[in-house]
Parts: structure tokens; C-alpha cells; sequence
């Protein structure tokens, strides 16, 4: 009776101390999420009135670029962890430092990615405010004297709220957190807290931009306004829906080939720049000439964010230049491999969009449609996240949109090369299509290139 009794009271105690860590995980996912917020929105913020200066200096808008590459790469200099683009440099503090980044990392990013973006340099804000958050959340871990693997969790809340609140897709934002660590490899564990986080930090943010009239809350799709993508595709029909099919899949073969062009060019651009001997903030000056000859070839449009330029007018299904994606690769190949401060994740939104775009136009496609299944399909295939593109399309674009959304995201990921735009992403083995990598696994890809 006695030993029953013991067996029981351990049970019982065992059953709180489960219920224990569910709410502490619940109470510091939380505080993370409002804390990632205040930092994240106060960096985009800061950023669209360092966009608005800019476009003050009319046309002498092309002094802005190398200089601003000049400023930008010096402020890194403060702190040397800042530097990469966002999203890698979280992955990487993960996978190599137990999660470590210095507070620091946050304002000098912030101000470094504002001087950038501002002056012209094609790149994003997402990576950045993942870095930002990254940091936040870091240094809530050592605060709360978390252990390692509480640290990494902690960590990844941080990047879970950055792709949160630019995207405006709290579960897309908590998942790839845990997808992008490892190609072919989820780790759950992570996803409860990241999850936490990325809802409160996105409500938190629309409440403080609601409230202090900050307008720096711009997710990519407004879901209440535009409603479903796609109302064509809701009545279930296979006369109607085998077309789509065949059509999304014809696309999503294209732009997984379009997402491994854009990960070599990176690449590429990378290495040549690194083969200029000359101090890093006089090369990313130089590269700021050569994205002012090429705006000059190519257009302005090009500079920049390229949200509003580009991708709304996919979204909204306007027709765009066919090669508007191939463009816009260049730019931001060039502006990653000079060394200015931004993120890869916003323009592989832009760049997507606008590639479905193109091909739904040249394929007879709803070009709303196409732009959803390029942005999903050019996602899954430069950061090897197929789950989180899947989810992303859901949550933008509605339940009609998900079957062919994951189809596109399966596709695109299989056929787009065992590579990531993230170079500390940990490759966990070969996709489908590819068998070339034997004793690879267990390496990130920096690794592997370093071997090759």
C-alpha cells in the first residue's frame, strides 16, 4: 500500500512540475514577445523616417548609397557580431554559441541596417529585426540564468518575433524559427515557445502602432481588407481545380530554379567582393557605385526595400516586367556581397511575388494567385523551409490557397539544390531529388563549401 501510495504522490508531483515549466515557458514566451516588440518596432520606426530623410536628397539620392556603405559598415565595427544578414546570424549564434548574442547586436543592427536601406541598398527588414529580437530575447536568457538548451529556445523566440511582425503570420513566424536550424529537420521542442512569442510579440506590435501612431506596422498582406486570395478555386471542382494544379506546379518548378540561382548568386557576389583587398567599409562603398550604375541601367525601383515598388503591385495583380526578378536577384546579390547591413528574408518576398507574377502572366494565371505561389515557392526553396512557406500561404492567403501552396513549397524545395541562402543552416541530409552529399550531414553549409 505503502509503495502505491509513493507511486502515486511521485506521479502527482511529477504532473506539477510538467505544469510548472508549461507556465514558465508561457510566462517568459510572453515577456520575450512584448520586450522583442518594443525593440523591433522602434527599429522600423526609426527606419521608415530614415527612408522618408532619404528621399529628401532628391537627386543627389546616388551620393547616398556609397557613402551610406561607408557609415554603415564602420557603425559595424562596434560590434562584430551585428554583421551578416539577420536571420543567418541568429541561426548561427543557435547552432554554434548556445545562443549567445550581446545586447549590443541591437542597436548597432538597427542603426547600421537603417543607414543602409535608407541610402538605397537592396535588402530587407526582417533579418534585421530577427537580430534585433535575437538579442533581446539572448539577453532575457541570461537574466533569467537559463540553461543551454533554454538558451537556444529563448533565442529563437527573438527570431520567431521578427518573422512575425514583418510578415504578419504569428504560426509561419514560430515554425520556421525551428525549420530553418536544420535542412530536413524539425525540432518541435522549440516550436511551443517561438509560438508564444511570435503571437504576443505581433499583437503587441499592433497595439503600440494602434496607440502611439508609429505607422511602422506594415505586414504584407492586410488579410481583413483583401480577404481569400483566390475566390475562384473555393467551389470544389476537378474540371476547375486540374488546371491550377498543373499550372502551380509548372511555376513552382521555375521558381525553385529561380531560388537556387539567387542562393549561387549570393554566393558569388560574395566571394568576389572578398577577393577585393581593400578595408571593408571602402569595399562596401565601392559596391554601393556599382548599385548606383546598375539603378541607373535598370531603374531606382530596384533600390531599397522594393516592397511597395514591386511586390504590392504583384500582389495586387498587376502585370510586372518578366525579368523584374532577375533584376532585382542582382541587386541584392551585389548589396549581400559588398557587406551592407539588411536582411535576405524581405526581398525573397519581393523577389517571389514578383516572379509568380511574371510567370502567372505569361501562363494565362490569376496573377494574385501566381504571386502567392512564388513568394511560397521561393521561400521553401532558398531557406529549405517548406512547412513554414506552407503555413505562410495559409495564414496570408486563406484555406482556399493552402493545397497549392504546399504543393508549390514541395516542389520549389526539392528541385532548388542541397544549398541555403543561410550559410550556418545545418544540412541534415539530401532532398529528394539529390544524392550527392555523403558524409556531409551533421555540417553547415559553410562548412561544406569551405570542404568543396
Amino acid at each position: 500500500m505503502e509503495s502505491g501510495v509513493g507511486t502515486e504522490e511521485t506521479e502527482v508531483l511529477e504532473s506539477e512540475m510538467l505544469l510548472a515549466k508549461l507556465a514558465r515557458w508561457l510566462v517568459m514566451g510572453a515577456i520575450a514577445g512584448v520586450l522583442s516588440a518594443i525593440g523591433i518596432m522602434a527599429f522600423l520606426k526609426l527606419l521608415y523616417m530614415g527612408i522618408e530623410f532619404a528621399k529628401e536628397a532628391g537627386g543627389l539620392w546616388w551620393v547616398l548609397l556609397p557613402v551610406g556603405g561607408f557609415v554603415s559598415t564602420n557603425i559595424l565595427k562596434m560590434e562584430p557580431t551585428a554583421t551578416g544578414h539577420g536571420t543567418e546570424a541568429v541561426i548561427r549564434s543557435v547552432n554554434k554559441a548556445e545562443g549567445y548574442i550581446p545586447l549590443l547586436v541591437a542597436p548597432v543592427k538597427a542603426a547600421a541596417t537603417i543607414v543602409s536601406i535608407a541610402s538605397g541598398a537592396s535588402l530587407g527588414k526582417e533579418g534585421p529585426s530577427a537580430q534585433i529580437g535575437g538579442a533581446i530575447t539572448s539577453s532575457l536568457g541570461r537574466l533569467f540564468k537559463l540553461n543551454e538548451l533554454d538558451r537556444r529556445r529563448i533565442t529563437l523566440c527573438g527570431m520567431a518575433a521578427g518573422f512575425s511582425i514583418v510578415s504578419g503570420a504569428p504560426v509561419a513566424g514560430a515554425i520556421f524559427a525551428a525549420e530553418a536550424l536544420v535542412m530536413s529537420s524539425l525540432n518541435y521542442t522549440y516550436i511551443l515557445p517561438c509560438l508564444v512569442t511570435s503571437v504576443t510579440s505581433l499583437y503587441t506590435a499592433r497595439v503600440l502602432d494602434t496607440w502611439l501612431n508609429l505607422h511602422a506596422f506594415h505586414p504584407l498582406w492586410d488579410i481583413e481588407e483583401m480577404g481569400v486570395l483566390f475566390e475562384g478555386i473555393r467551389p470544389f471542382s476537378i474540371s476547375k481545380m486540374l488546371p491550377f494544379f498543373f499550372l502551380t506546379l509548372i511555376g513552382a518548378l521555375l521558381i525553385g530554379f529561380a531560388a537556387r540561382l539567387f542562393v549561387k548568386s549570393a554566393e558569388i557576389s560574395e566571394r568576389a567582393f572578398h577577393r577585393i583587398k581593400v578595408e571593408n567599409s571602402l569595399k562596401t562603398a565601392l559596391g554601393g557605385v556599382l548599385l548606383i550604375l546598375m539603378a541607373l541601367a535598370f531603374g531606382r525601383q530596384y533600390l531599397g526595400l522594393g516592397i511597395h515598388e514591386l511586390s504590392d503591385p504583384a500582389l495586387a495583380g498587376e502585370s510586372v516586367p518578366y525579368m523584374a526578378f532577375a533584376v532585382k536577384i542582382l541587386f541584392v546579390a551585389v548589396s549581400l556581397g559588398c557587406g551592407f547591413s539588411g536582411g535576405a528574408v524581405t526581398p525573397i518576398f519581393v523577389i517571389g511575388s514578383i516572379a509568380g507574377a511574371a510567370l502567372g502572366r505569361a501562363l494565362g494565371m490569376d496573377i494574385r494567385f501566381a504571386a502567392g505561389i512564388g513568394m511560397v515557392s521561393f521561400l521553401a526553396g532558398t531557406t529549405n523551409t517548406p512547412i513554414t512557406a506552407t503555413v505562410l500561404g495559409l495564414e496570408l492567403f486563406g484555406p482556399a490557397f493552402g493545397l497549392f501552396g504546399a504543393l508549390a513549397a514541395l516542389v520549389a524545395y526539392c528541385i532548388s539544390g542541397n544549398d541555403s541562402i543561410n550559410a550556418s543552416q545545418i544540412f541534415g541530409g539530401p532532398k529528394p531529388c539529390y544524392d550527392i552529399s555523403k558524409g556531409k550531414a551533421g555540417l553547415s553549409f559553410e562548412e561544406m563549401h569551405k570542404d568543396h
